[in-house]
């Protein structure tokens, strides 16, 4: 992935709106958006993401 790439999934998933509508609109907590957003970050910005993030977010190793 290119770096302008990586830029532009990071702004995506990083908007205000985004946030409004799961946070605010949705109801997630913001534990939950937390949570979302960490997985989602790591999913589309790391070619072999580490399986530790799933430990951190409590989900089984």
């Amino acid at each position: 992935m290119s770096v302008d790439d990586g830029v532009t999934i990071y702004l995506a998933l990083v908007l205000p709106e985004i946030y409004r509508t799961l946070a605010i609109e949705r109801c997630w907590t913001a534990e939950r958006y937390e949570h979302w957003l960490a997985d989602a970050l790591i999913t589309q910005l790391l070619d072999d993401p580490p399986r530790s993030h799933q430990v951190l977010r409590g989900a089984p190793s």
